[in-house]
């Protein structure tokens, strides 16, 4: 049972992955969590030494956090506010996790979110928001964060559940210029079940 931090007492079960280092990049996007209260823990493991990692973390346009170091082998933890939107690169292949607060009551216990490479964007994907079990006390949010390139920001080309976005109610986070590329944010409610996202450009 994980507590998120250590010191707090409302814990859940976590499970711990290690993706290959062939499926690791330079380039991630850490979005706004919708719900949440409670600083986020993000981890950055580097894979080789010297790594230069820089985060410049952002709120309405506004750059609010940003930072360069040089990481060891080894782990750079953050506490992001789940407000704001990051953008995380680095000179070698990183992991980059996301562990949420225990704190956060309405949105449910810890849990953890390993991030994708920003450039290995795939047109579709598959995902599940579990439903409350019986018994539960809180009716829990539901939401899913949308990272796209902006050559790509056409919302009626974007779908979830055959739906297409401009016809939903989302909202958009800041834009992200890096050296990685520029991206947007997109969170969008749903309910609990199973959903599809989809963008129509194959590319």
């Amino acid at each position: 049972c994980g507590n998120v931090p250590e010191s707090e007492n409302a814990c859940d079960h976590l499970v711990e992955q290690l993706p290959p280092v062939n499926a690791l990049g330079q380039c991630y996007v850490v979005p706004p969590l919708q719900g949440l209260d409670q600083e986020s823990l993000v981890k950055v493991v580097a894979t080789e030494e010297d790594t230069i990692i820089s985060i410049t973390c952002s709120l309405e346009n506004e750059v609010t956090f940003s930072n360069t170091e040089v990481l060891d082998l080894g782990v750079k933890e953050y506490y992001i506010d789940p407000r704001h939107s990051c953008i995380i690169e680095s000179d070698n292949p990183v992991i980059v996790a996301l562990f949420s607060s225990s704190k956060n009551e309405r949105s449910g216990g810890p849990f953890m979110i390993i991030f994708n490479d920003a450039e290995k964007m795939v047109n579709e994907q598959q995902l599940y928001s579990f439903e409350n079990e019986e018994g539960d006390v809180q009716d829990f949010l539901h939401s899913i964060a949308i990272t796209v390139p902006v050559q790509y920001l056409q919302p009626s080309d974007i779908t979830v559940d055959e739906i297409p976005l401009d016809t939903l109610d989302y909202s958009q986070s800041s834009n992200h210029n890096s050296d990685c590329g520029s991206f947007e944010v997109i969170t969008v409610s749903v309910s609990a079940g199973h959903h599809v996202i989809k963008h129509n450009n194959p590319e």
